[in-house]
């Protein structure tokens, strides 16, 4: 087996080459060239860096963070040093919200649930836009966080109270709209029966005072017949005495007596008969009163129940409104951490309900206020009906036939309503001249 010559160093003396025994890269191994000589003032050295980084953002509604490092060190190295490096980087991060191009989705978010979309986004921006079902990145809330969380959770309770009065009272609207329709009804109904009572019970006075001077008619006249009568008997009684009984003189008496008792008569009847159109006219009076104030009441009534109606339309419009206002202005809040809307919310709420209470005091100022004007329809009613029917006027009648010492007869009758003093003078007269004839 040949030897092989040995390889020559790159060491001398004087210029001699000396062999190369490997010595010199025991001392250097890490300066090798790539003749396998050493190199130990660094003079052929050869180094590749290579370095490729890749950093990659993907956003969607989940956040992944993936660091994946390569690097790749050969190392060859033999009677030459070369040294290659290459280092591959690839960052690829998942951010949800790190340039703000994620687009807020509610359903993302499960502690969002029943939130209004509108509120919960802006719950969402006050809160520094935290990543879908994940944290923000951050190693836990600052106390300044927790404190705000704190206020907002605060203020999302004071909301739901605020939000849970405006539902109840909202609710309660038709039921009010319902009372304030009774106090309506109430009011009228009692109204209309007053006045059908009082009406009724004044009918029925004028109807007795009708009785009353029918009755008193009737009286009347029978006293007059019996006042003629008894007259026209004393007559003949005295005539007969005188031996004129069966004579012309006894009928033209009778005659005289009869005409007197006619003009009697007739007085009282024109007295009832002016008694009985008085009724009459109170009675038309009284129904013309009644159809007029009952016709009055109702158009209050009818006025009312309408108001009522806009009002009730009205005062749900206006919670329908607040209340979408009011979820608005929750996010608002939130975002903000202010209670200002809130008060401002409150008060729309207190004002509304004061509101309602208006006017249901309204409307039992109204039935008081009826009450009173059908107080004063029933006096005025009583007024009417009410009457003082006095029984006809007439003076008996009196007298009877006289002869005087030249035997000349003469008869003075006195009283006899609708009688005057010459109707007596003729018949006295006429009665007188007949006597002197039958003598």
């Amino acid at each position: 087996m040949a030897l092989n010559a040995p390889h020559a160093g790159s060491w001398n003396i004087f210029g001699i080459p000396l062999p190369d025994l490997g010595i010199t890269e025991v001392f250097a191994q890490d300066n090798l060239t790539d003749q396998g000589g050493s190199n130990l003032l660094n003079t052929n050295t050869n180094t590749n860096n290579n370095t490729n980084t890749n950093n990659n953002t993907n956003t969607n509604k989940n956040t992944n963070t993936n660091n994946n490092t390569n690097t790749n060190k050969n190392t060859n190295t033999n009677n030459n040093t070369n040294t290659n490096k290459n280092t591959n980087t690839n960052n690829n991060t998942n951010t949800g919200t790190p340039s703000g191009t994620y687009n807020f989705n509610i359903a993302d978010f499960p502690n969002y649930t029943g939130w209004d979309p509108t509120a919960a986004q802006q719950d969402w921006i006050a809160k520094g836009r935290p990543a879908p079902g994940g944290s923000s990145g951050s190693s836990g809330p600052t106390p300044e966080q927790i404190e705000q969380e704190r206020i907002r959770n605060q203020l999302s309770s004071a909301w739901d109270s605020y939000f849970s009065n405006l539902d109840q009272q909202f609710n309660g609207l038709d039921t009010q709209a319902g009372n304030m329709n009774q106090i309506v009804e109430n009011s009228y109904n009692q109204g209309i029966s007053d006045i059908n009572a009082e009406q009724a019970n004044n009918l029925g006075d004028l109807a007795t005072s009708s009785r009353k001077n029918e009755e008193n008619q009737v009286k009347s006249l029978a006293d007059i017949a019996d006042n003629i009568r008894n007259l026209f008997r004393s007559g003949n009684i005295y005539l007969g005495a005188r031996g004129a009984g069966d004579s012309s003189a006894a009928n033209q008496y009778s005659y005289a007596t009869a005409k007197l008792g006619s003009k009697q008569r007739g007085s009282v009847l024109e007295q009832t008969r002016s008694i009985e159109n008085d009724i009459e006219d109170r009675k038309a009076k009284l129904n013309n009163l009644v159809t007029q104030e009952m016709s009055k009441i109702k158009t209050e009534r009818d006025n009312n129940v309408l108001q009522t109606a806009q009002w009730l339309a009205s005062a749900q419009n206006e919670l329908r409104q607040m209340r979408a206002n009011g979820e608005l202005q929750k996010g608002q809040s939130l975002a903000q951490l202010s209670q200002n809307l809130l008060d401002q919310a409150r008060e729309r709420l207190i004002a509304e309900d004061t509101r309602a209470k208006n006017r249901q005091d309204a409307l039992l100022t109204w039935a008081m206020n009826n009450a009173t004007t059908i107080n004063q329809l029933k006096s005025n009613l009583s007024q009417i009906g009410q009457m003082n029917v006095t029984n006809p006027t007439y003076e008996k009648l009196s007298g009877s036939p006289t002869i005087d010492a030249q035997g000349n007869m003469t008869t003075n009758f006195y009283g006899g309503a609708g009688s005057t003093k010459e109707d007596k003078n003729a018949l006295q007269t006429y009665l007188g001249n007949l006597w002197i004839n039958q003598k």
